[in-house]
């Protein structure tokens, strides 16, 4: 849903911090992004997840229509977390260790975080949720596939 369709239904729209983002926003300033949270400390990929992220992120743009690829990045396992995105500067984190199944669909729950960025759509509970659902759906779908 647009900006302007929001409006006029009443609900508030919080416009785009990225001013520079290439989304239409109008803004012309780029903001620092925030320090990395001090738990996703980089790491190299476990086995093949590389690869597999790879295939991942490169078959949920196309297939999502994405506009931008954002960088995808590894980190040493940490309690409670399996992936992050840092939308302010388009990153997508994955844990090290995971299965190809688990890896893919981690990368796959996190980039569809950046299309819900992309498109202005608000991060809630709603988001959480369908991001789980699409990036369960197509991990199965490029297993199926024998991409994984």
């Amino acid at each position: 849903m647009t900006p302007g369709a929001l409006k006029r239904l009443g609900i508030a729209f919080k416009a785009c911090p990225a001013t520079t983002c290439g989304c239409g926003c109008g803004g012309s300033k780029a903001p620092t992004p925030e320090p990395r949270p001090a738990d996703l400390r980089q790491w190299l990929p476990s086995g093949d997840q590389g690869r597999v992220a790879q295939i991942a992120v490169r078959e949920g743009v196309r297939r999502w229509d994405i506009k931008s690829e954002p960088s995808w990045r590894f980190f040493r396992p940490t309690k409670g977390k399996v992936g992050q995105y840092l939308a302010d500067r388009a990153e997508i984190w994955i844990q090290t260790g995971l299965s190809a199944f688990d890896t893919a669909s981690t990368a796959l729950h996190e980039l569809r975080h950046h299309r819900q960025h992309e498109r202005h759509e608000p991060f809630d509970p709603i988001a959480e949720g369908e991001a789980e659902a699409y990036g369960q759906s197509l991990a199965r779908v490029l297993q199926r596939e024998g991409l994984l």
